[in-house]
């Protein structure tokens, strides 16, 4: 991408004045194309490929100064805040950044991208864990977007808090979407671990059907359930009318079967 780049703006801008209209021309031009590969790379949600970008990035802002108050510049430095903020979150989650997560790239309701990143390794069934659930929407100063939640052994995941950094843009949904997607994923992780405890310690004189249905074994999860607590403005009206779009109301509790 680094050659790529190069390639083009020096055949589109070699002894052009810098602040010439026709050099911002070209430098909106080039920015687009680069903004266009950018997002490829990131939808394609190879998390790894993004996290690698990052310090191309910092190569490119100096080269496009003379447009930094473009459309082009502003949705450039979102990709920017956006892939710094995986980096950062990665570099707390996990040290290797590669490894058992859930990473899935979205475009938000201002068609602007997002990343949910959920950090599988934190869940470990025979345990008490709290895993959290992320949406990067870029850098902010403002508070970040996440989901708490706990696993219980009887079958069921709650969710203790939903947090959204900004209203309006459909980041609520794409956690709540993305948590189904999730709880395949623990269920996997719930099997193995119930098939590794029986093989250690309950598989003489008992079938495997017995374990699992006995209290050893950690239960697969059902369903997700929380509570509606009114706050930061929001009504429990308008907490149930949020939940219900996406499926997470019954009977007026959150409720989801799975």
């Amino acid at each position: 991408m680094r050659n790529l780049f190069k390639s083009i703006f020096n055949k589109k801008n070699n002894d052009i004045p810098i602040n010439s209209s026709q050099n911002i021309n070209n430098q909106k031009d080039l920015l687009y194309q680069y903004i266009e590969s950018l997002e490829n790379t990131i939808l394609k949600g190879d998390l790894d490929s993004i996290l690698m970008m990052n310090g191309d990035l910092e190569y490119k802002i100096g080269a496009f100064s003379a447009i930094k108050f473009s459309s082009e510049y502003i949705k450039f430095i979102h990709i920017k805040g956006l892939i710094g903020d995986l980096v950062q979150l990665t570099d707390e989650e996990y040290e290797s950044r590669s490894g058992d997560v859930f990473f899935q790239t979205y475009r938000d309701n201002l068609s602007d991208l997002v990343a949910v990143f959920f950090n599988l390794g934190e869940f470990t069934p025979g345990d008490t864990c709290d895993p959290t659930l992320y949406l990067s929407y870029g850098k902010s100063t403002g508070p970040q977007s996440k989901m708490y939640i706990s696993y219980y052994s009887k079958g069921y995941l709650e969710i203790v808090d939903l947090l959204s950094g900004v209203e309006r843009r459909g980041h609520g949904g794409l956690m709540l979407n993305s948590l189904l997607k999730i709880v395949e994923k623990l269920n996997e992780k719930i099997e193995v671990y119930n098939l590794q405890l029986y093989a250690s310690e309950f598989n003489t004189g008992l079938t495997y059907g017995d374990f699992i249905a006995s209290s050893n074994s950690m239960r697969k999860i059902t369903h997700i359930t929380g509570k509606i607590v009114p706050g930061r403005g929001l009504t429990r009206e308008d907490l149930i009318r949020f939940y219900g779009r996406y499926g997470f109301i019954k009977d007026g509790r959150l409720y989801k079967d799975v």
